[in-house]
């Protein structure tokens, strides 16, 4: 019953996004999408570098703004590289025991709709099939809130994902078998639009179940470099690890 009150829940919360209407780029904070929108006829990049003792997984992305408040892309999510032999090696997998599989290719679509000056709403995937033809598909949906004395930009909101895509592991900590998680993000600029500090959490103990703590450097126009420590949920299957990312924003 728990199961079906979240999935109807989180279908719910989709449908009511839906009947409302930032225009910038989709990217992450690091694992949590901030649910901005590129800008219509402009491409958006990012790279991902998850650095942990004995390997590097390397996550890309692309999109292409649509107009509309829409945008499409394309994503390589967990390329593994192996840095504990002689010379790098990529690591793939597509084992049913050792979920979730990886790497995926994925393509990615998102719609935000603005409410007002403070809050805007999104939805969006990140779906496609891994190495071995599994498919599968991380969904969310997210209430954005601007402050606008401190431009503060605060996420909250649901996902649920594909036992490929993320593991057969809890999305939830208080409910075991909800198939429905949290996610929530902020992001504080300082110094002006230079630098700005970022945290976020995904809840559940699958390999996406963490909170990263860092900051963000706007270096010229259009690149960021940003850079966070992520640390695992309790009893997750996440990785503590050194995230770095190089972004183009248009």
């Amino acid at each position: 019953m728990i199961q079906i009150f979240f999935r109807r829940l989180f279908l719910f919360t989709i449908l009511l996004q839906c009947v409302f209407f930032t225009n910038h780029a989709q990217q992450n904070l690091f694992n949590v999408p901030t649910s901005d929108i590129t800008e219509e006829k402009k491409l958006f990049f990012q790279q991902q570098f998850n650095l942990t003792g004995d390997a590097v997984q390397f996550n890309t992305t692309f999109s292409y703004g649509l107009g509309h408040n829409w945008e499409v892309g394309v994503n390589l999510i967990g390329l593994n590289v192996n840095t504990t032999s002689i010379g790098p090696r990529f690591l793939t997998n597509n084992n049913s025991s050792t979920l979730p599989y990886s790497p995926f290719y994925t393509f990615n679509v998102q719609k935000a709709f603005k409410l007002n000056k403070i809050f805007n709403v999104a939805i969006g995937t990140q779906t496609g099939i891994a190495t071995g033809g599994n498919f599968g598909s991380y969904i969310y949906s997210n209430l954005v809130s601007i402050i606008p004395k401190t431009r503060t930009k605060l996420i909250t909101g649901l996902y649920s994902g594909s036992d490929s895509f993320l593991g057969e592991e809890d999305r939830n900590l208080l409910l075991s078998d909800s198939p429905v998680g949290t996610q929530v993000g902020l992001e504080q600029p300082i110094f002006g639009n230079r630098l700005s500090l970022i945290a976020e959490n995904i809840s559940g103990k699958h390999s996406l179940g963490e909170t990263s703590l860092g900051g963000a450097w706007r270096f010229t126009k259009h690149w960021v470099w940003s850079a966070a420590w992520q640390f695992p949920n309790y009893r997750s299957r996440s990785a503590e690890a050194l995230v770095i990312e190089l972004t183009y924003v248009p």
